[in-house]
């Protein structure tokens, strides 16, 4: 397969796994930016939305507490995405997404050297909220890698590594 190729299937396989975890995330509410709360068979049904770009932060209620993050919004690389999405970061180990809606954040590892892009992103999204890490672990963050960067490790929800959910990469 050429190198055009590669990155294309890459491209198109990073797109699908967060479509994959955009639904994913849909099912599992565990923080938001709160501005509604209904019922739908006796369930709370969360929904939140984007802040301005005009704000400094914004507050994400999780179960335990509510956390002021870092408008990532207002970054000057901030893209929108689909299902009110937004690639808030990206770098030659990492992309960074957030879906207010689906409440969650999705870290996807671009780069062959797994381990040292998951210590890079991690790091780098805790700087870029301005949060520590008891913080980062009541976030719903999903850490992914495709398939077209490690194939062991590819398909699972990894979590951030120094919280209780975190999981270890493949050996």
């Amino acid at each position: 397969m050429s190198t055009k190729g590669k990155v294309f299937f890459g491209i198109a396989l990073l797109l699908a796994v967060g479509l994959i975890a955009v639904f994913w995330f849909s099912k599992k509410n565990t923080s938001s930016v709160v501005t509604q709360t209904t019922s739908v068979n006796g369930l709370p049904v969360i929904h939140g939305e984007k802040p301005s770009s005009t704000t400094k932060t914004f507050d994400i209620t999780t179960q335990n507490e509510t956390i002021p993050v870092a408008n990532i919004y207002g970054l000057p690389d901030a893209k929108s995405l689909d299902f009110d999405g937004i690639n808030f970061k990206s770098s030659p180990y990492y992309h960074m997404e957030y879906y207010p809606k689906q409440q969650g954040f999705i870290i996807a590892i671009i780069n062959q050297d797994i381990q040292k892009s998951r210590e890079v992103a991690e790091s780098d999204f805790m700087a870029i909220l301005n949060i520590n890490k008891d913080q980062a672990c009541q976030l719903n963050v999903s850490l992914t890698v495709p398939p077209s960067i490690n194939q062991k490790a590819s398909g699972g929800n990894y979590g951030l590594s120094f919280c209780p959910n975190g999981k270890a990469f493949p050996k």
